[in-house]
């Protein structure tokens, strides 16, 4: 699975910035078409987007990760998943309540992550249709 590199380096933004700069631009002005002009515009930043933002293959481990799936997430998950391998082994009443704890746990923040996540995505989209002068 490919995927955009996360290493998007000011580098890279001012270099697609740059090229975007010193596309001509005279064809999409000429055209009468509205098609031929779309596609002529999508060309070009597609073009230049893929030039300087390049796809990186993701390891299998990583090509399933969430987004919002932090470091600690991920260690509150092995750790829940041990602890219900232990139950499962010992069936005792002790280890049971502590996998139910900690799967409760486990749960509700999982739950405020994507939660917060969300409300982040929301406030980054209505941030940029504003700066678009879109409401």
């Amino acid at each position: 699975m490919y995927a955009p590199d996360k290493n998007l380096f000011r580098k890279n933004i001012k270099n697609f910035q740059n090229e975007l700069c010193n596309i001509n631009w005279e064809p999409l002005y000429d055209t009468d078409d509205v098609n031929q002009g779309y596609n002529y515009l999508d060309t070009k930043i597609k073009q230049s987007y893929l030039s300087n933002f390049k796809l990186v293959k993701l390891s299998r481990n990583r090509a399933e990760d969430k987004i919002w799936i932090t470091p600690g997430l991920k260690r509150s998950s092995k750790h829940k998943n041990k602890l219900y391998k232990k139950l499962l082994k010992s069936k005792l009443p002790s280890d049971e309540e502590k996998y139910k704890t900690c799967r409760r746990l486990y749960k509700q923040l999982l739950k405020e992550t994507n939660k917060y996540v969300t409300e982040i995505c929301l406030i980054l989209e209505l941030t940029l249709l504003s700066s678009f002068g879109i409401t």
